[in-house]
């Protein structure tokens, strides 16, 4: 109710600035809690007017937000899609943390798609990222990697978890990327 006595607010003010920032908080909230179509439509609306403010960063931010509102409603094609759109903006704007989040959620796709050694590589690439850029996490997003990485480890063993944890730990940023933009394992 609150979001959206703001989006109206927002289109009041006649600010496309507020309406899409209002409109991504809004479609924030809607991804998070399963109304993805309603999230999809939010999230349209932010990029659309901060593509028009020419706001790259902003755009680009809805769209990966967008995407993992399709992740979270099962639509894991679709995310996918968005990721690899995604991922090679934020590393033209060299925002480490994102491209660790942009892994992070590319690994979350694997392990949806049963893919437990990839994923593990991905989730151990983007800590490595996050650790040497000192970019970390936002609060809300922990629980969600702490999630998935307790399935990771209930699907391999120790010694497997590990490895694969490792491996990606150590590969450089360009090859994690392509890792998480390859097709196949």
């Amino acid at each position: 109710a609150l979001l959206r006595r703001g989006v109206d607010a927002a289109h009041r003010s006649g600010s496309p600035y507020a309406i899409g920032a209002v409109t991504m908080a809004q479609g924030r909230a809607l991804g998070r809690t399963g109304h993805t179509d309603e999230a999809v439509a939010a999230f349209d609306e932010a990029i659309r007017r901060f593509t028009e403010l020419g706001d790259t960063r902003f755009a680009l931010a809805g769209r990966s937000d967008l995407a993992h509102a399709l992740r979270r409603g099962g639509r894991l094609d679709e995310a996918m899609a968005m990721y690899r759109e995604t991922i090679g903006g934020w590393i033209h704007l060299g925002q480490k943390g994102a491209i660790a989040n942009q892994l992070e959620n590319i690994a979350y796709v694997e392990v949806e798609r049963g893919s437990s050694d990839r994923a593990t590589c991905l989730l151990g690439a983007a800590a490595e990222i996050r650790e040497a850029s000192g970019s970390h996490m936002a609060y809300d997003e922990e629980p969600e990697l702490a999630g998935y990485l307790e399935r990771l480890r209930a699907a391999m063993t120790p010694v497997a978890f590990d490895a694969a944890w490792s491996a990606g730990r150590a590969l450089p940023q360009a090859d994690a990327v392509a890792l998480a933009l390859a097709e196949e394992a």
